[in-house]
């Protein structure tokens, strides 16, 4: 069924989790702001590691039916269609959190705080989970 794509995308969310924000603190470079940082990926990993998951999860399948509807197929391409997609969702996000006072919410503090950077960010993990995704789903072909 689906079970190297689920297999692949796993491994690929945990491998640029573990060495993008935990290794080499690519959150806390591009947003410049490490406290929001440290609040999200650190003191509160329990929840937001399983959320990360399937939010990327979500992003993953809208790029996917985007790229059904331009009748994408090249992975090249696929990866345009990956940034077009989280720039309007991301983008779409910055721009209601910006349009609204600073609240408690994390998102609220996290856009407010870090603006346009916080959708170059998800630009670099969405695409960087994807090709060690292809990655590794070839790999599985090979051996399963």
């Amino acid at each position: 069924m689906y079970y190297n794509e689920i297999i692949s995308y796993t491994l690929s969310f945990f491998i640029v989790t573990l060495v993008g924000v935990y290794g080499l603190n690519l959150p806390g470079i591009i947003s410049g702001n490490q406290t929001l940082v440290n609040s999200y990926y650190y003191h509160n990993i329990k929840f937001f590691i399983p959320f990360d998951y399937f939010l990327i999860l979500l992003y993953f399948l809208a790029a996917y039916y985007l790229a059904k509807l331009l009748n994408v197929k090249k992975d090249k391409q696929y990866i345009l269609v990956i940034i077009l997609t989280t720039v309007l969702i991301s983008g779409g996000f910055m721009v209601f959190f910006l349009s609204k006072p600073v609240s408690d919410n994390f998102f609220s503090q996290w856009f407010h705080a870090v603006s346009y950077r916080a959708v170059i960010y998800d630009i670099i993990l969405l695409v960087s989970i994807y090709i060690v995704y292809v990655i590794l789903n070839k790999i599985l072909y090979k051996i399963i």
